[in-house]
């Protein structure tokens, strides 16, 4: 391989090392990330008259 090629590369794995160990400090070092998090009940429609079918049958 060339020179230039051996600069991009080496570059390049640098680059996303960095990148790989920023992140994940970031997320190691995030106080209280738990209390952070927020989700959400998806329901669709078909699920919902599902449920209400079950719930009316006992």
């Amino acid at each position: 391989m060339s020179t230039g090629g051996w600069i991009v590369m080496l570059v390049s794995v640098i680059t996303s090392t960095a990148l790989f160990g920023w992140c994940i400090w970031r997320v190691a070092r995030t106080p209280k990330a738990s209390e952070k998090m927020h989700g959400f009940e998806f329901e669709t429609p078909d699920e919902t008259e599902q449920n209400q079918l079950d719930r009316s049958n006992l």
